[in-house]
């Protein structure tokens, strides 16, 4: 039975020929011929049943079709037959190889008749362990002993990847020297990506930057992809065991793939100046992971191309980080946008040819492995540029940061010894005052001395002011001022207040009801009020009236409390005080400088509102000064 169906296949390849007309390959002494220009007629096999003598029968009745270019399907699951036919017009043998140079097919049939009529079929494949292939070789080639005459070829080619091939005719001196110069570039591109890899390992290592160790994971997968589609991964990684070999192009595509979009997502800040780039670059990312999912399941070929189209969808997104980067006009931003831009026009041709939405050549996988030099070239010199300087910037901080804590010691020294000075001062004064005092309340008054003594005791009282008003700084700034919330009666407090001021006759209280108690600390109260009274008597014209208005208002957390403004108008040639300034210790307007104080006054008063859980607040007019201080009813910071 066996005989009988090969003697059918040979008169079936010895019928006369009526077939799709295309172009005869004559030898001759060209080193490589490429089989774009015409040589090749296609014929697709959705079934992928069809048997050698089903399509040398399509052949001869003319339903092959020519193929001007190379074969380039995109990813669909049909077989597809090719056919051409060389001629060796010498009078002698001619040896020629047939390459098929792309490396990811799965399944390579070549049929070839001679002259005589006799059919040899050869196999290749990624499918098949590399010591059964006829030339131990990354992509797929059949040596052919072409005797004179004509020959038939047929090649029938299913995998479950991209269905694209490049069919190239060699005289073998030439395709060992291209089998050493290729192996030579390769090795160059991978040394090249393995020095990268690991110069971003190390600088993850030392900078612990999350980008670096992003970056080496996409530069890893995406370099185990390219050996995979370039068939190195199948020759020296897993020679026999072309299943494995198989799965991991899939594999590492797709998760390469993941750690582009999430790359790009950290060194262009998508999320902080592209949110929609942003959302969808995640989506790609789950996109990734579901292909990389689904190829050890079988499902590869259904998936890659859905994912490639999210990528081109995420290519034409480009032009908006690009000219953000760009208008910065630093020189990493710029060398990233070319880096990030000529990596997505490369990136769009690879795909656009892998998805036959334009003619697959040989350049189709050259292309895409020159986008990776893009962005591992110009976009790892910009990443290293931008960190270098963010490190040079994180070093300067931290200098800043060492001078400012510097000066916050010295500052904080200054103070100690500024204390220790008001303290020693109170101390050393208080003292000769006392006798002062007491020998000026044992002179005997005599006619006409009186107004001398009251000039006496109003300096002293003004001296014992400024040094009760030091001691109170000193307290405050080391904290000791701690209030004591205890029931006060507003009408107490005021009637202290007029008894302590030495205008009381131009103090005029406006507002509620006196007899509402407060909970608060009585002393540090009175201290805050007593020294805005006395700053508006003071600069405030010569027998001019200082109101004191009181009146419910809630807080700004609607807390129930009282507002206490005290108003006075300007005198004249006084000018407002800094609104900035005016709370700092020790700071006296320019006008004021002729009247007597310690800049202490309004500095003890925003300090212990504080404490008091009260708030101090200045509120100027062109002629009037007026200073408004809210207090809680219920003072939480003292109780």
């Amino acid at each position: 039975m066996g005989r009988w169906v090969g003697l059918c296949l040979l008169l079936i390849l010895a019928v006369p020929v009526t077939a799709a007309s295309t172009t005869i390959i004559a030898l001759d002494d060209t080193p490589k011929r490429i089989l774009d220009q015409g040589e090749l007629s296609l014929l697709i096999d959705p079934t992928r049943e069809m048997t050698l003598a089903e399509a040398t029968q399509a052949w001869q009745q003319g339903r092959f079709r020519p193929l001007p270019g190379n074969l380039g399907l995109g990813y669909r699951p049909d077989a597809v037959w090719l056919h051409f036919t060389i001629t060796n017009p010498a009078d002698k043998t001619q040896s020629r190889w047939v390459e098929i140079a792309v490396p990811y097919l799965d399944d390579i049939r070549l049929y070839h008749r001679g002259p005589a009529g006799q059919v040899v079929q050869r196999q290749a494949g990624d499918r098949l362990p590399q010591s059964q292939k006829e030339l131990d070789y990354r992509a797929h080639a059949f040596k052919l002993d072409l005797q004179p005459g004509t020959h038939q070829l047929f090649l029938r080619l299913q995998t479950s990847s991209s269905l694209s091939a490049v069919v190239i005719l060699w005289q073998p001196d030439a395709f060992d020297k291209h089998l050493r110069s290729s192996y030579l570039v390769l090795g160059l591109y991978f040394s090249l990506l393995s020095t990268v890899l690991l110069f971003n390992l190390v600088s993850w290592v030392v900078a612990r930057r999350r980008v670096f160790l992003v970056y080496s994971g996409y530069l890893f997968l995406n370099a185990l992809q390219w050996a995979a589609i370039n068939g190195l991964v199948s020759e020296f990684v897993f020679p026999e065991q072309p299943l494995l070999a198989n799965l991991l192009l899939g594999v590492t595509l797709s998760l390469a793939g993941a750690l582009a979009f999430v790359f790009f997502i950290l060194i262009l800040e998508l999320k902080r100046y592209h949110p929609f780039i942003y959302r969808f670059s995640q989506f790609g990312v789950a996109a990734s992971l579901v292909t990389a999912l689904a190829t050890p399941l079988g499902h590869y070929q259904t998936f890659a191309p859905l994912l490639l189209m999210i990528a081109i969808v995420a290519s034409f997104t480009m032009p908006w980080p690009i000219v953000r980067l760009w208008r910065t006009g630093v020189l990493w931003s710029r060398l990233l946008a070319v880096a990030y831009g000529a990596y997505g026009v490369l990136l769009i041709w690879n795909i656009f040819g892998t998805l036959a939405l334009i003619p697959f050549d040989s350049w189709n996988i050259p292309i895409g492995m020159t986008s990776n030099l893009f962005h591992v070239l110009l976009l790892h010199f910009a990443i290293m540029l931008h960190y270098r300087r963010a490190e040079d910037e994180r070093k300067q901080a931290l200098e800043t940061a060492k001078q400012a804590q510097q000066a916050v010691l010295l500052e904080k020294g200054f103070r100690q010894e500024q204390g220790q000075l008001l303290s020693m001062l109170s101390h050393e004064l208080k003292n000769p005052l006392a006798t002062v005092r007491l020998t000026l309340d044992a002179m005997t008054s005599v006619a006409g001395d009186e107004p001398r003594r009251q000039r006496i005791e109003r300096a002293l009282s003004g001296l014992d002011n400024i040094i009760e008003r030091c001691s109170q700084a000193n307290r405050l700034d080391q904290g000791l001022l701690q209030g004591q919330a205890v029931p006060v009666s507003v009408e107490e407090l005021l009637a202290d207040l007029v008894a302590a001021s030495h205008a009381a006759a131009r103090l005029s209280i406006t507002g509620l009801d006196r007899q509402l108690t407060l909970h608060t600390d009585p002393q540090l109260l009175f201290i805050v009020l007593h020294n805005l009274v006395e700053n508006a008597l003071k600069y405030s014209p010569k027998g001019a009236p200082v109101t004191i208005a009181i009146s419910r208002q809630p807080g700004s957390d609607d807390r129930p409390g009282l507002r206490w403004q005290i108003s006075n108008p300007l005198a004249p040639g006084l000018a407002p005080p800094d609104p900035e300034r005016l709370f700092d210790k020790f700071y006296r307007g320019d006008k004021a400088q002729g009247k007597s104080g310690s800049g202490l006054g309004l500095y003890l008063a925003r300090g212990i509102a504080d404490t008091l859980d009260a708030d101090l607040s200045y509120r100027p007019e062109p002629d009037r000064v007026h200073f408004q201080l809210w207090i809680p009813l219920t003072s939480a910071s003292t109780s």
